[in-house]
């Protein structure tokens, strides 16, 4: 019988990640997974009854797909559902223990963590804030004592950096601000302690020939990822010209590492199972010390997928292995297809994938150099090209030096990181030679650094302020490899489906610009409230203070051709009337308040103020002290009160049609 499927991981992995998505933006209970299976099948065998021409194998040749998707998207639904962990610890002050787990990028004031909190029989994973003017906490570090745990403040104006979503997929729900006020007891030597510690003592065997704080934080980079102590203008230079791959460890780190470890276990051995076990376990050491990043877990299945592979005697394409390795990843690991690292790594293999056979026809082979040189732009104008619009949607910019950024950044740093792959071993072995690549190593990063720094300096090599929306990145990016499709195999469908696609696009932004679009949007920040009324192409901002919304960002998203600003003190009426109580001075109003928005922490008796006041709505600030946060949700919840808490939910989008 004729296959009915040549290769079913495509639509598993694809109806698989189709599930993920749907399980995290709609909460299904698992009963409601199964009724909807049910139904579907249901669906399609009634379908499939009603035509009498059907043969055994056109109904499973039909049927089959169906199936296969339905399936696959209702067990990444459950899987999603099953692996991710929600938040069980109600924030608040609480008795227990703290065990750092792994240390974030300062900010300006603090020491960040991550570290997993136990308390009454239940574990949770918070973010730790630390001052910077303490002794830092080691990896491990085993803590007792009261803690109160915050939830993290969701995005308090339109456009804002979400960063409680951000930490959200990555199963992190609250935050804690450490004091001195705790007990250490000690180090919890777990698995990821001595990997920490393996990490550190490697990196320290380094740092005995490497002394310039530069070159330090540049190898931590490079072979570990670990961007923690790079400073700021080096971090921006790589960031503004488009190399940051470089400092994330990915498959070029990947690719490398088994290049070194193949040329030397030839002078060893022939044998390909010596071979596979050696390099597997290398990469394997080599993904762990990483941190197990989204790039780098990519890479190395995919390496180890075609090790196989090549074991094996199978048909080995790349498409193959990174489709597959997609799948064991969120298999294992759901919530990484919300990492941007994830995203970002697979989009431009997948690019490079699909894209580049157009380019290489194009590049001169002749010579080692020029077909290097020419590798390296096509290969970057691809990848760049590929997770343009994701880059775009999730930083707002786009590099225009990236292609004589990645040939000064990806020869040297490549160079740079092979030398210190081979010097690893010398550390210990041959000092004196080692001393010598030292100098090789040091040289090639200090040049890349300063050349990236003063390319960075230069002006309009960054087009920033660039915003579109996840239907807009959904399109474009569906448009581009439709393009691309057409370019290859010349079928004019793909032409059609592009323009149908990008036509859709274009009438759902015209039926938004005919619509009246009218909203008001209640902002804050720090001890500021402001109020935003947008109609179509017109807007006017008032405010306490300076105001929240960055105006030049939400003019350009909104194409506003019309922005002003007011300030006012505590009422305020535009299409709904608002009160803010900040003082025990109390009005009384005839009329009825739509919002009452309460901040500065008032220290009142709430039975006998709001009786004063008539109000549907209460907006609690972000900025409120806890205890009085608690107090006012109880006391609100009493009275059946309808609220909104701004530090739990973000700011306030009231729709006006």
């Amino acid at each position: 019988m004729r296959k009915v499927m040549k290769y079913p991981i495509y639509p598993i992995t694809f109806a698989y990640v189709n599930g993920i998505f749907f399980a995290n933006y709609f909460a299904w209970n698992i009963s409601w997974h199964f009724f909807a299976l049910a139904i579907s099948l249901f669906a399609i065998l009634i379908w499939l009854g009603l035509y009498k021409s059907y043969t055994l194998y056109s109904i499973q040749s039909s049927i089959s797909p169906f199936i296969i998707f339905i399936l696959g998207f209702l067990f990444g639904m459950i899987n999603y559902s099953q692996n991710v962990t929600k938040q069980v610890i109600k924030p608040g002050v609480h008795n227990g223990y703290l065990i750092i787990k792994e240390q974030l990028k300062s900010n300006e004031y603090s020491q960040r963590y991550f570290a997993d909190f136990y308390t009454n029989d239940t574990k949770e994973r918070v973010l730790i804030y630390f001052a910077n003017d303490t002794v830092s906490l080691p990896i491990g570090a085993h803590l007792y004592g009261n803690f109160e745990t915050q939830s993290i403040r969701k995005a308090t104006a339109p456009l804002q950096f979400d960063y409680a979503t951000y930490l959200a997929n990555r199963n992190v729900y609250q935050q804690i601000y450490l004091s001195n006020q705790y007990v250490f007891l000690g180090i919890h030597k777990d698995f990821n302690y001595y990997l920490t510690k393996i990490r550190t003592s490697l990196l320290n065997q380094y740092y005995l020939f490497y002394d310039k704080s530069e070159d330090q934080s540049m190898i931590a980079g490079l072979i570990f990822g670990q961007r923690q102590a790079l400073p700021q203008e080096i971090e921006e230079a790589y960031r503004n010209t488009g190399v940051m791959h470089v400092l994330a460890v990915s498959g070029l780190h990947v690719v490398l590492l088994y290049k070194v470890l193949h040329t030397v276990l030839k002078f060893i051995t022939r044998n390909r199972w010596v071979h596979f076990v050696i390099v597997g376990l290398f990469l394997i050491a080599f993904a762990m010390l990483s941190g197990l990043s989204g790039s780098v877990v990519r890479a190395v299945l995919m390496s180890l997928i075609f090790l196989i592979g090549g074991l094996v005697k199978r048909d080995n394409l790349t498409i193959h292995s990174m489709v597959l390795s997609m799948l064991l990843i969120l298999w294992f690991a759901p919530s990484y297809l919300f990492d941007i690292g994830f995203q970002l790594s697979y989009l431009a293999v997948f690019s490079i994938i699909y894209i580049y056979p157009l380019m290489s026809a194009y590049i001169n082979k002749q010579g080692f150099i020029l077909k290097q040189i020419g590798e390296i732009i096509g290969v970057s104008v691809v990848a760049q090209l590929g997770v343009a619009f994701l880059s775009i949607y999730y930083f707002h910019q786009f590099p225009l030096s990236f292609i004589v950024s990645n040939l000064i950044a990806v020869p040297l740093t490549s160079l740079a990181l092979m030398l210190l792959l081979i010097q690893m071993p010398l550390l210990y072995v041959l000092p004196w030679l080692s001393s010598l690549i030292t100098v090789i190593v040091s040289f090639l990063i200090n040049v890349c650094n300063q050349l990236l720094v003063k390319l960075n300096r230069w002006e309009h090599i960054l087009i920033n302020d660039i915003y579109i929306t996840s239907q807009e990145l959904f399109v474009y990016t569906i448009s581009l490899f439709l393009l691309v499709a057409f370019i290859r195999f010349r079928k004019a469908l793909y032409l059609h489906l592009m323009f149908v696609v990008l036509i859709g696009l274009q009438l759902f932004q015209l039926y938004n610009l005919l619509g009246t679009d009218e909203s008001l949007y209640v902002n804050a920040n720090r001890n500021e409230i402001e109020i935003l009324y947008r109609k179509d192409s017109y807007a006017q901002i008032y405010k306490q203070g300076e105001g929240v919304v960055n105006i030049n960002k939400f003019a350009h998203f909104y194409q506003l051709t019309d922005v002003k600003t007011y300030s006012f003190k505590n009422v305020l009426y535009h299409q709904q009337l608002f009160y803010v109580l900040d003082s025990l001075e109390i009005i009384d109003f005839p009329e009825e308040i739509d919002y009452l928005i309460i901040k500065d922490n008032p220290i009142v008796n709430k039975d006998r103020v709001l009786s004063k006041l008539q109000f549907k709505n209460v907006i609690l600030h972000p900025n409120m002290y806890a205890t009085h946060r608690e107090r006012w949700i109880r006391y609100l919840e009493q009275k059946n009160i309808p609220y909104h808490d701004m530090r739990n939910k973000g700011y306030v989008k009231i729709a006006i049609r």
